[in-house]
């Protein structure tokens, strides 16, 4: 018995509306459920096909974390030549081009000041303040001639911008 098995009954279905993608999504999925992509319905043959798709699934996401760790190091090797040779955009033809743009990245140093500012500025009643906000608020404090919030060290963090050919 689970422990949640007493209420469950009385609650309702989570609508799929309220899913993520809501009915569109739901409309893709039982595009899905075909007999090619399931064909033993029963419930020791589903349990194969979940644990066959989950498998994959996982090593597709090992795949792009190892991608990305890749990435990231072609980043910077190519960010550090275009830095060294003085170069902001560089043009292949049949690839497309890939500019460096650098950006205000904020880091949070001292906890303790910065959340003392969070609760003096209004955003206590987020209790967590994420780090697209915290990192939005620098910038937006930058670009007004502003000191970034107590606690907060921004640093220059280049990233290249790749433009593909049409």
């Amino acid at each position: 018995m689970g422990k949640y098995d007493a209420v469950l009954a009385s609650l309702p279905r989570y609508p799929v509306e309220l899913q993520d993608g809501g009915a569109n999504r739901q409309y893709e999925i039982d595009q899905l459920k075909t007999d090619d992509n399931f064909p033993d319905r029963t419930p020791s043959g589903l349990l194969v096909r979940y644990a066959d798709i989950r498998r994959e699934k996982e090593s597709l996401e090992e795949q792009v974390k190892e991608k990305n760790t890749m990435l990231e190091a072609a980043s910077q090797l190519l960010l550090a030549i275009y830095e060294g040779e003085g170069i902001t955009s560089l043009q292949v033809k049949g690839v497309g081009t890939v500019r460096a743009q650098y950006e205000p990245y904020s880091s949070v140093t001292d906890k303790e000041a910065f959340h003392e500012w969070c609760l003096q500025n209004g955003f206590g009643p987020q209790m967590q303040l994420a780090w697209q906000t915290m990192n939005s608020v620098s910038k937006e404090r930058l670009l007004n001639a502003e000191e970034p919030p107590p606690g907060i060290t921004v640093y220059v963090k280049p990233k290249p911008i790749l433009t593909r050919e049409k």
